[in-house]
């Protein structure tokens, strides 16, 4: 999909539990790869980077 489209970007919006698909990215297609994943524990760490990480104390925090 991104040769047809010409895309070099990739963003993917998961929590800890979904997506799963960040490692797969190939990055000489999408120079470009950015994961915000929210709902996430303060401990989380899958050896990947991440945009932004987001707890459910930053969700609780928003909302007051």
């Amino acid at each position: 999909m991104a040769e047809v489209h010409g895309y070099r970007h990739y963003l993917e919006l998961c929590t800890f539990m979904s997506g799963g698909r960040y490692d797969e990215i190939d990055r000489a297609k999408l120079p470009t790869c950015r994961r915000l994943m929210y709902r996430c524990p303060d401990d989380f760490d899958d050896g990947l980077t991440s945009a932004e990480l987001a707890t459910d104390e930053f969700f609780v925090r928003e909302r007051s």
